[in-house]
């Protein structure tokens, strides 16, 4: 096996010139120039995957450094065939949408007409028989928009992420006007359209750099902000926005259909036939490329909205699903199943592939989710070696809230799968984030012996002292899973959390736990008679009964 480099930058392969050439960018035409280049993007598949740093050698490494190297697949992404299409259809998309729009190249031209309307300008005004034509008559009504959707953990903002590191996000133009390239948002999924909006001005603001926001009422409406973001957009001349987890901004209560329509129709159409198409203040449209980003759910909410005025199929309507048991999935596993950092290398095998595709369906986020906690298992509890049994029990301890999901996609009920579709990204946050409080955000510091700070020995103490309560107050049989929940919570909350407020925690899980084994069990009495659970009240007496005793005994 080789040791993978860390890739610090997107410039590998036959790429390096890529990105030096874009910081060098002056002007519109240099910008659609390197946009074309990029297109043969099949010729950088090197540079589009994110392969993090790796050495055989480190499956010697202490228990702890180990652990913390599992977090580095946080960041972990295999190119695959699909990624080249979704990309090429995202430069397209700007690409197309500079060639019908007024260009600004020289500063002693403040406009000038787009390139493939120039040369039909000039033989109208020299024509004797027909009338002299406007750039604008010949111009598009609507400009290019893409869709990407798919469940989550598929790597779609991955994919455009990787793209958008490739090209330029700003020119400074000879005219001195800041042209903006892309705009990325993603939609709140507590917010409303109109909070992205806001984030669209910030943006601008950011890159300008400009403080157009400071012109925008707290209490200004979509409309409102539409208007705003539509005439920053044609002034900044914005290659393309990509609205990320759209179903969020379609869905929330106080958006009407009425006002989502309206602002995308605005945004991506123009009015040709207006009189003050040339004139940045004016409301008739702009022509904006749009590139959506969402789940499967948001199929539908774009046909009732947006495609049912503008549809995208000349630029592309993706739909990812799940990957099966293909050549696309056995590169990601030979990709994946390098970085392992037990003692004992798996050598990856049918059963395991099988196994890890079984769990995860190829749904891609799940699968390195479940490798990194079956990994992270295996390291704490000395089994120091990756098998298919180890993947289902992990899976079933640590990722139980995706059966539905999973159960769904194995048999291809549609139903399921869309009502539990919201499931997917939400637990693979949490189970990010727990996996991130056992590795460390997976750090290569090395560890050095230090003194505990305050705060860490608190912390410690905190720990200590909820164990020594639920060591009295748990029968032997549930002690087990109590300590094991204490663990959880306590790295969960980075040790922020007192002990009784860890008891208290402790204990409701048990006590849900209790009560689900009540549901499955069967009726009548039992022959073992075991200690109830104590209430919370009776944990918080005893844990002070307990405290006062080891005062005394001091």
């Amino acid at each position: 096996m080789m040791t993978r480099a860390k890739r610090d930058s997107p410039a590998t392969g036959d790429l390096p010139s890529m990105p030096n050439r874009a910081i060098a960018i002056k002007s519109e035409e240099e910008l659609l120039e390197y946009l074309e280049e990029l297109l043969d993007v099949e010729r950088h598949s090197e540079a589009l995957c994110n392969l993090p740093e790796y050495s055989p050698e480190e499956r010697q490494l202490p228990k702890a450094m180990r652990m913390r190297r599992v977090g580095r697949l946080e960041t972990f992404y295999q190119t695959l065939p699909r990624d080249y299409e979704v990309l090429n259809a995202l430069i397209r998309c700007i690409i197309n949408g500079y060639e019908y729009r007024p260009r600004r190249s020289r500063p002693d031209i403040t406009e000038t007409p787009p390139r493939n309307v120039e040369k039909l300008v000039k033989r109208s005004i020299e024509s004797v028989r027909y009338r002299p034509i406007r750039f604008q008559d010949l111009g598009p009504t609507s400009a290019p928009m893409a869709s990407l959707l798919g469940l989550s953990g598929l790597g779609k903002t991955h994919t455009i992420h990787n793209a958008l590191t490739f090209i330029p996000q700003k020119v400074e133009c000879p005219d001195g006007v800041i042209q903006v390239v892309w705009i990325y948002v993603q939609c709140s999924p507590y917010g409303q359209l109109k909070e992205a909006l806001r984030d669209i001005i910030l943006a601008i603001d950011n890159l300008a750099p400009t403080e157009h926001i400071k012109e925008v009422s707290k209490k200004a409406g979509t409309d409102e902000l539409g208007l705003k973001v539509r005439k920053l957009c044609e002034h900044h001349r914005v290659g393309i926005i990509v609205f990320d987890e759209i179903q969020n901004a379609l869905v929330q209560r106080g958006v009407t259909q009425h006002a989502v329509l309206n602002f995308f129709v605005k945004l991506n159409n123009r009015d040709n036939n207006s009189n003050n198409t040339s004139d940045v203040s004016s409301d008739n449209g702009s022509l904006i490329p749009i590139f959506f980003l969402g789940t499967s759910n948001a199929k539908q909410l774009l046909k009732e909205t947006v495609y049912s005025l503008r549809r995208a199929e000349k630029y592309g309507e993706y739909e990812w699903a799940p990957c099966g048991l293909n050549t696309e999935w056995n590169n990601f596993f030979s990709a994946l199943w390098e970085y392992q950092w037990t003692k004992k290398f798996a050598k990856p095998t049918p059963q395991l592939s099988l196994a890890l595709h079984d769990l995860s369906q190829g749904i891609f986020g799940i699968a390195t989710c479940l490798f990194q906690l079956a990994q992270i298992h295996a390291i704490e509890h000395g089994m120091e070696e990756l098998t298919p049994k180890l993947l289902y029990e992990v899976f079933e301890q640590r990722m139980s809230m995706l059966i539905p999901v999973i159960e769904g996609i194995r048999n291809g009920d549609v139903d399921k799968m869309s009502r539990y579709e919201d499931i997917i990204a939400n637990e693979l946050k949490k189970i990010r984030g727990a996996i991130s409080s056992k590795t460390g955000n997976g750090t290569t510091t090395e560890e050095t012996p230090k003194e505990l700070s305050e705060e860490a020995a608190k912390a410690s103490t905190n720990y200590s002292e909820a164990k020594t309560f639920l060591d009295k107050i748990f029968s032997e049989e549930e002690k087990v899973v109590a300590l094991r929940e204490l663990l959880d919570i306590w790295r969960e909350t980075k040790g922020l959390l007192a002990s009784s407020a860890l008891v208290q925690k402790v204990h409701g899980r048990i006590l849900k736990e209790r009560r689900q084994n009540l549901k499955h069990s069967s009726p009548g009495p039992s022959k073992d008679v075991k200690r109830p659970t104590p209430t919370f009240e009776e944990v918080i007496k005893r844990a002070k009964d307990s405290a006062k005793n080891s005062q005394k005994g001091r």
